[in-house]
């Protein structure tokens, strides 16, 4: 197996205090307030849905949500965000380059691979938003599924959460947002992980599988 990670990001300190100056800008959030995100396509079977509901019951957390998807689906997370009366604290920015998508995943500090499992294979997925969080340094809050739910716990990276339950997604940003101790040993753990899962390492897969051919 060859999995489909990132090339090894090199982060900027001056980057990232840009953008989450940007981003709590755009929010009118405080420098203690938690900003969390959800990038990649914007469709169904995302958890988007239940993340949304998830921070509207904590009122110091703010919502990026990063991609594009269909003007219909869009128009509908829009009426859950104003019937849940998040029109302040969330924010819709359309997808961006993959040259500029560490940019925004460094700037917050939760990010959310809340797949659903409407299908099979989203349940046995490993989505490349897990591995682009890792090497932004950011934290998860993932479904515990069997391939996303593995490296979430076999690194130490984050919380693994029923994601249809809103009580434990609360939980967990409550957990990561209080416990500074346990914060910090998740970006111990991501820095760690990020040298491992990354496509420097994963090549060398390929690179022997043609060696034998050979």
């Amino acid at each position: 197996v060859v999995r489909n990670v990132p090339n090894l990001w090199k982060l900027d300190a001056d980057r990232i205090a840009q953008h989450r100056k940007m981003l709590r800008d755009k929010l009118c959030a405080n420098p203690n307030d938690f900003i969390v995100s959800y990038h990649g396509a914007i469709v169904p079977g995302r958890g988007i849905e239940v993340m949304l509901q998830a921070v509207s019951k904590i009122e110091d957390i703010y919502a990026l949500i990063l991609g594009n998807g269909a003007e219909n689906y869009n128009r509908e997370l829009k009426k859950l965000v104003e019937s849940l009366g998040l029109e302040s604290r969330v924010l819709f920015l359309p997808a961006v380059s993959i040259d500029s998508l560490s940019d925004y995943i460094t700037a917050v500090d939760i990010s959310f691979v809340l797949i659903n499992a409407i299908s099979k294979s989203y349940y046995l997925s490993l989505p490349n938003k897990i591995f682009e969080s890792i090497q932004a340094l950011t934290p998860v809050i993932a479904s515990d599924f069997p391939e996303i739910g593995r490296i979430t716990q076999q690194y130490g990276i984050g919380v693994t959460v029923n994601p249809d339950s809103i009580d434990e997604i609360k939980k967990a940003m409550i957990s990561m947002k209080t416990d500074a101790d346990f914060y910090a040993l998740l970006k111990q753990n991501l820095a760690k992980a990020k040298m491992e899962l990354c496509w420097e390492v994963e090549k060398k897969i390929l690179k022997d599988a043609f060696i034998r051919l050979i």
